[in-house]
């Protein structure tokens, strides 16, 4: 070999090598730091996403077909028309079910207490024993709670996306677009407030319950021109509803040092930049660990921004950001030492998970994908951390709640028998099953002993729902 060669070809692996750490390192940078090309790369794959599924016409509710397809997955226009007639919802439900229903499984370690259950069957929120029996229902429809708006033409969703319990056994819930209000123990209306109100909400502990809500804007630079779906953080007075305070969670990223996030957005559907999600009141217990997560302060997760975020409301603005280890999330906690936990929906599709990470070090901790019988959710879901350190998964498409413990051992197992759909052949979606335990049960704190199980249950309970 000559002389040449025998220089050039060390230099030329030591450029490889070179090479290869700079875009190594510049490929973690853009994906930590949201700088170039990152911002392109999202859109080419949004784009990519959305050849390869057609838009399906405008169609009410959300459902598949009988057998379970997407109905843009089908090739036949026509096929699709008369299915779409067969299979339409007037209730959210997703899919067609499957197997059991009811409780699975239920083991002597199951966390005693009730589960408060809201879904796409009916406008109601239910207090189920561990059994999957009814303790207690809340029950008003939308034209009981909102006439006015009723009458004015706005359409009406038959159920409520989300419900807690007050000490005095009332409930605040809320119907998506139509409004937020309180309903007594025996469910008359105590409350309401007209917004449109969507997703969360949360009790701030301070006499006060913080809403998100959402208008139609024009929207601004960095976006591109056009209208925008704008994401609010209403606070109304627990005892009254009064409407007290309200800020853009626009403006709160914007104007932060965290605006480097809205950058090379693609176009959203209608202008859903942020599809916020989730909206926690933070209690501050791991603020010495995390300061960001002071008291008071508004944890938030963006789907479509593959986000979760703090915002300070008293400054209205972004004051921690990370696009963690999920793809669009939903339900993010902050549970010991300072971790959070998320419903994770596609990082690992077609499986979902519950997972949980540390946001000092961003390592994953712990998760749980449901082992042998995968949590599948594409949309929705939940999570909740509970007091003796087991987890509870709600896979909302598919209507199924799982308690688990640390070791990922499956304790409790409820599918909901509830159904939606001209035929009641759809799964209704499962919002959320939230179990309840202690003082949260308030006047059902008696209901809550577990039953007495001499064998772990395997025999799943059948038929209707009661």
């Amino acid at each position: 070999m000559s002389k040449p060669w025998r220089f050039l070809l060390p230099l030329a692996f030591v450029a490889g090598v070179v090479g290869l750490a700079g875009a190594f390192s510049w490929g973690f940078a853009a994906e930590r730091y949201q700088v170039f090309p990152r911002a392109q790369i999202e859109q080419a794959r949004q784009l990519w996403h959305q050849a390869q599924r057609p838009a399906a016409p405008d169609v009410e509710g959300r459902w598949r077909l009988r057998d379970g397809r997407r109905p843009w997955l089908l090739e036949d226009p026509q096929a699709y028309t008369w299915e779409q007639l067969q299979a339409l919802g007037y209730a959210e439900g997703t899919q067609s079910p499957e197997g059991d229903v009811g409780v699975l499984v239920l083991e002597r370690s199951a966390t005693p207490g009730l589960s408060l259950v809201t879904s796409g069957h009916a406008p109601e929120a239910l207090l189920l024993d561990l059994r999957g029996e009814v303790v207690h229902r809340w029950s008003a429809d939308a034209q009981t709670i909102f006439p006015e708006v009723v009458a004015q033409g706005r359409p009406a969703r038959p159920y409520y996306r989300r419900a807690i319990l007050l000490p005095d056994g009332s409930i605040l819930a809320m119907i998506v677009d139509l409004g937020f209000f309180r309903l007594g123990l025996d469910g008359e209306v105590l409350w309401r407030w007209e917004g449109e109100a969507h997703h969360d909400f949360s009790v701030d502990g301070q006499g006060g319950v913080w809403v998100l809500a959402r208008e139609v804007t024009t929207a601004r630079p960095p976006l591109p021109p056009g209208p925008m779906i704008e994401d609010l953080a209403v606070r109304l007075d627990l005892d009254t509803g009064e409407e007290l305070q309200r800020f853009s969670l626009f403006d709160a990223l914007a104007d932060s040092p965290h605006r480097n996030q809205l950058h090379g957005l693609a176009q959203a559907k209608e202008g859903d930049y942020f599809h916020t999600n989730s909206l926690k009141v933070l209690d501050g217990a791991h603020a010495d660990r995390l300061p960001a997560f002071s008291q008071g302060r508004l944890l938030l997760s963006m789907r479509h921004l593959n986000l979760v975020l703090v915002v300070d409301p008293d400054t209205t603005s972004t004051v921690w950001a990370w696009r963690g280890p999920w793809r669009y999330q939903h339900e993010p906690l902050v549970v010991p030492p300072g971790h959070l936990l998320v419903f994770d929906n596609l990082s690992m599709w077609p499986r979902s998970r519950a997972v949980e990470v540390d946001p000092a070090s961003q390592r994953v901790v712990w998760s749980f994908d449901g082992g042998t019988r995968p949590l599948v959710s594409e949309t929705c879901g939940t999570v909740q951390r509970l007091p003796n350190g087991h987890t509870i998964a709600v896979a909302s498409d598919t209507g199924r709640a799982v308690e688990v413990d640390p070791e990922g051992r499956i304790v409790w197992d409820w599918v909901s028998p509830y159904r939606a759909g001209p035929d009641q052949d759809l799964i209704a979606t499962l919002f959320q099953a939230q179990r309840l335990t202690g003082p949260e049960l308030g006047p059902f704190a008696d209901r809550a002993e577990s039953p007495q199980i001499s064998e772990p249950s395997d025999r799943p309970a059948k038929g209707a729902p009661p």
